[in-house]
């Protein structure tokens, strides 16, 4: 069993360094063409017709592979989880610029009180 995990983690891992974003999509003519020369490369020809055949019989309509276990996750949820790692990465750059905006006027109020008190001495 381990080495038909080794295969087939080889296989995906092949797969998604040959695709040009590096995310196999069973929707995508292209990758499916590439996923092919990949079994056949790493597989017998019987084996790698089978198992292309079975993974292209599959429902896997609007599925991308997500990762080196070969889950498979809907693309709106993989979407959906980029677009809210997005949104967390501007809230942070947001948060970031209004610290930085608090500490720059905190600085302000300290220097004028500081010329204050040499202009009182």
């Amino acid at each position: 069993m381990e080495i038909l995990n080794k295969v087939l983690n080889d296989i995906i891992l092949d797969w998604s360094m040959s695709v040009s974003n590096g995310i196999p999509n069973f929707d995508n003519k292209e990758h499916l063409l590439i996923l092919k020369k990949i079994l056949n490369e790493k597989l017998d020809s019987n084996i790698s017709a089978e198992v292309f055949n079975n993974l292209v019989n599959k429902n896997y309509t609007n599925r991308t592979i997500v990762n080196e276990n070969f889950d498979i996750k809907p693309q709106e949820e993989i979407l959906s989880e980029v677009v809210k790692q997005a949104t967390e990465e501007i809230q942070i750059e947001e948060d970031k610029a209004i610290i930085e905006e608090m500490i720059k006027q905190d600085n302000n109020i300290e220097d004028s009180k500081e010329t204050d008190k040499n202009k009182e001495n």
